[in-house]
């Protein structure tokens, strides 16, 4: 019996120990963890992103002034031209008509023009003779003026014709690589009321152009002469270099979205590039070199409870501060001081997207600042461990 009362407290005890084990170990609902993240020193490279269009840096429109049906075509795509050279030519059969015709009234008008002149002169002598009024001189001075202003008229109309035939012939303005022919061989083309194209030429695909679309918000750090690189998907793994040129001060906005056109200059001098491939631009609109800098989300993470929160609704019921002052952004960092978050003002400045540059009198490199909050992680009763991410001990 007595071995059995003892065997019985034995069990009693273990219970009991293991009851209290578990009360000691079990994580504490109200216990708080804090991810952590050091502040570094290094280089800051802020970047605007965006799509855009290569382009070439000019492209002539080659149309016709007159309207006919395409007799023939002495040029195709990508072919390289001289300026001046024949591209192609319209049927001209109706315009040596009209050239004709025009040809014939300007006949008749300087034979109506010669009558009028010698009757002019024969009048005049009558009344020299005094076998004619005066009023038949001034009718057939009058004449005279009427039929030489046909004559001219008459002149116009050949020029007029002539230069419309030598329209037909469709020649290069420029030198150039044509980019597209729009037109085929029997194509009837009307210019009654625009000029319709015919080719497109590209004086030099050495020198291209990206046209992408800038955010308002990317549009005010954009200046002549940054520098960008961008990829093509034509060239996987290859970084191209190109420079800004110019902001258009025309705003485009779509579904209340302000974009704005930058240029981007580009060296095609391999003529790897073509006309229309879709860019992935990043324009290198600051760099801060050697400066102290913090993740992007330290300044993001607010505690969940605390002073800080209650002074965060407080400024919100009054307005709230603005922490704005001659273009620079006072933000809040926290650091743990005695296991809890200690507010630190900082000064921004640049951010790639991942860091943000900082400065602040009590801010340092290596210093851990929080970056994330978890709730229920700690055990009771523990201390002197090491917390989940550099946070209080648990």
């Amino acid at each position: 019996m007595r071995a059995l009362g003892i065997g019985f407290g034995l069990v009693v005890v273990l219970v009991a120990a293991y009851i209290g084990w578990q009360y000691w170990t079990a994580p504490d609902p109200n216990a708080v963890s804090y991810a952590t993240a050091k502040v570094e020193r290094g280089d800051v490279v802020q970047l605007a992103q965006a799509n855009g269009t290569i382009n070439p840096v000019s492209v002539i429109n080659v149309g016709t002034q007159i309207s006919g049906v395409v007799k023939t075509i002495n040029a195709d795509f990508n072919q390289i031209v001289e300026q001046g050279q024949l591209l192609a030519e319209l049927d001209t059969r109706v315009l040596e008509a009209a050239l004709a015709q025009s040809r014939a009234q300007l006949r008749k008008a300087r034979a109506a023009a010669a009558l009028a002149k010698v009757t002019f002169e024969r009048r005049k002598a009558l009344v020299e003779e005094g076998a004619a009024s005066k009023a038949d001189v001034d009718a057939a001075a009058q004449q005279m003026e009427a039929t030489a202003g046909d004559e001219a008229i008459a002149e116009a109309a050949v020029k007029r014709d002539e230069t419309n035939l030598g329209f037909a012939v469709i020649t290069a303005p420029v030198s150039g690589v044509i980019l597209s022919r729009d037109v085929d061989v029997g194509q009837t083309v009307a210019a009654s009321f625009q000029t319709p194209t015919l080719f497109k030429i590209a004086p030099s695909l050495k020198n291209m152009q990206i046209d992408t679309n800038l955010s308002e918000s990317d549009a005010g750090s954009i200046r002549e002469g940054q520098k960008s690189a961008f990829t093509v998907d034509a060239f996987p793994g290859r970084t191209f270099e190109g420079k800004v040129r110019q902001i258009r001060l025309s705003p485009t906005t779509i579904q209340n979205v302000v974009t704005y056109n930058v240029v981007i200059d580009v060296d095609n001098a391999d003529l790897q590039l073509l006309p229309g491939m879709t860019a992935f631009v990043r324009i290198n609109v600051g760099e801060a070199n050697n400066v102290l800098k913090v993740p992007n989300s330290a300044l993001r993470f607010r505690p969940k409870s605390g002073k800080d929160d209650k002074e965060r609704s407080g400024a919100r019921r009054q307005g709230g501060p603005v922490a704005m002052k001659s273009g620079v952004e006072t933000q809040k960092v926290f650091v743990l001081r005695n296991g809890k978050p200690h507010p630190v003002r900082v000064v921004t400045g640049l951010t790639d997207g991942k860091f943000t540059q900082v400065s602040a009198s009590d801010l340092r490199a290596g210093v851990e600042v929080i970056t994330g909050e978890a709730s229920g992680g700690e055990k009771r009763g523990r201390s002197g461990g090491q917390s989940w991410g550099g946070g209080p001990p648990r």
